[in-house]
């Protein structure tokens, strides 16, 4: 099963997929910005990501009771805890803000938390296979939009929970998470029901609603300009 690690590497439609994220328009917007809109837009994903990460602990929490105290799924959940700690210094040090007052007095905006669901939908129903390889493809895309958003905005302030995310692309990091990865996928057996097309269909799903995510941070077609204004 691990075969299925290269196969995944290899499809043009999630390449495609990752290509369009470099590409979005929160990165131009963010190269022409000032810094009180570079802060805007940075404060929106941190506020957006309080949504989701509430929403990841309790999704791994429904796989666990489905697979079992499996260890891949405990480093997962031990990983979002940590970057919630990052998450909280985020938002008080450069946004002075608290946890309590984004869940209590922001919005959750239903395009970022599309992804939310879709997270949500492959923890509770998938194979530990599809798990794995959706997180191998997810973190990458998900780590390089981190790097390029907390580079472009290194003007804002400290930003540890985005550049704990762009730490994952350093060899080191990633070659350890693919590891793990292969561990899961050489565990895979038959009556665990992993099937590549559907697995397919699931990180499809999840790489969408990245996408998603930051089209309602900035939308397509939208300038910085414009989208101040909103």
């Amino acid at each position: 099963m691990e075969c299925a690690m290269e196969w995944i590497q290899k499809e043009p439609e999630l390449r495609r997929l990752e290509e369009a994220l470099e590409e979005h328009p929160v990165h131009r917007g963010l190269a022409g910005a000032s810094r009180d809109q570079m802060r805007k837009v940075v404060r929106r994903i941190c506020e957006q990501e309080v949504f989701i990460t509430r929403a990841m602990l309790k999704a791994v929490d429904l796989a666990l009771a489905k697979h079992g105290e499996d260890r891949f799924l405990l480093d997962m959940k031990a990983s979002i805890v940590e970057s919630k700690k990052d998450l909280l210094a985020t938002l008080l040090t450069t946004f002075g803000k608290t946890w309590g007052e984004v869940v209590h007095g922001v919005a959750p905006l239903p395009m970022c938390q599309v992804y939310a669901a879709v997270f949500t939908s492959i923890m509770a129903t998938e194979s530990k296979g599809t798990i794995a390889l959706a997180m191998l493809v997810n973190l990458r895309a998900w780590s390089k939009m981190c790097h390029l958003i907390s580079v472009a905005a290194s003007d804002v302030g400290p930003l540890p929970y985005l550049e704990r995310f762009a730490k994952g692309l350093e060899e080191k990091n990633a070659a350890a998470f693919e590891e793990q990865v292969r561990g899961v996928l050489a565990g895979v057996e038959p009556k665990d029901a992993f099937d590549y097309k559907s697995c397919l269909a699931s990180i499809h799903l999840l790489q969408y609603a990245e996408a998603t995510f930051f089209d309602g941070i900035v939308p397509n077609q939208a300038s910085l300009a414009k989208y101040a204004m909103i």
